[in-house]
């Protein structure tokens, strides 16, 4: 994600997590076919690729950078004292 590439998954384990946000393509578990279709979109249609590049590289920075994760850290530490 950090990279820019979306996540095309299965809703499965921490993928699962992601599922609130519009800049992941989750499908049910087991259902190859549309995953497939999905990534099929993707290749068929850039401006959607692309859009879904930049936006999950932004979800990502804000939410997963180092910086975020120092924070998370800190408040988690503050919260034990």
């Amino acid at each position: 994600m950090i990279r820019g590439l979306p996540v095309a998954s299965f809703k499965i384990g921490a993928w699962r997590l992601l599922a609130e946000t519009p800049n992941a393509i989750l499908t049910k578990v087991g259902d190859s076919k549309a995953l497939a279709r999905h990534l099929e979109e993707l290749v068929d249609q850039p401006e959607i690729y692309k859009q879904l590049r930049q936006d999950v590289a932004a979800q990502a920075q804000a939410n997963y950078s180092a910086k975020e994760w120092v924070k998370r850290i800190v408040e988690a530490l503050n919260q034990v004292r």
